[in-house]
């Protein structure tokens, strides 16, 4: 849910690919549906997103868009949502992610939360969701506090679907330079693999 770059600078450090609704031609949701191994869903928003009058909705870093130079003459207010108590938005990028991200949840193996508090009662609604449904999910809280966010919430609480990165470690910077977060994710494949019946 934050707005700072700092996981797909990290990413880009270590060449690892990932989409996350843009192009280098602007905002495309056909790009979240694409089987790629990372899909990042920056559900409110980022820094380097803008809605530009003659270009549309873009990204001036990650990707950044082919005609970034000419957005960037013009000032522009990142693309955010913040500061309601209801977060969710009918409006594009944010209305395409909020559906893409319920429907990997249902599908994906491994769920990574850095940092997230779980006050968004939407979020939490398609994250406590995807648990109920999708019994091969296994999610990841990285958070100094981890195990204290997981004991306040009832269907996460002492679930062994649930794994926590806390302490020094759950800080967002060092769960990604240290690929802390890269070998939890790696285990927890290998594991999911495993548990698949015709595998």
């Amino acid at each position: 849910m934050n707005y700072d770059l700092c996981i797909e600078t990290a990413l880009e450090e270590i060449q690892r690919d990932f989409v996350n609704g843009f192009t280098s031609n602007g905002w495309s949701p056909t790009a979240l549906a694409k089987n790629d191994p990372i899909r990042f869903f920056k559900l409110h928003g980022s820094l380097d997103w803008v809605d530009d009058k003659e270009y549309g909705l873009c990204s001036l870093r990650f990707p950044r868009h082919k005609d970034a130079v000419d957005i960037e003459i013009e000032a522009h207010k990142p693309l955010l949502i913040f500061g309601t108590n209801h977060k969710l938005s009918a409006c594009e990028p944010f209305l395409s992610l909020i559906y893409y991200f319920a429907q990997c949840i249902l599908i994906t193996p491994v769920l990574a939360v850095i940092g997230y508090s779980f006050g968004d009662k939407y979020i939490n609604d398609i994250i406590m969701q995807g648990v109920r449904t999708n019994a091969r999910l296994k999610i990841i809280i990285i958070s100094p506090d981890a195990e204290q966010r997981i004991g306040q919430i009832p269907l996460l609480n002492q679930n062994p679907r649930v794994h926590p990165i806390s302490g020094k470690d759950g800080k967002a910077k060092e769960v990604l330079n240290n690929l802390v977060l890269l070998s939890k994710v790696k285990e927890l494949l290998r594991e999911s693999s495993n548990e698949e019946p015709f595998k």
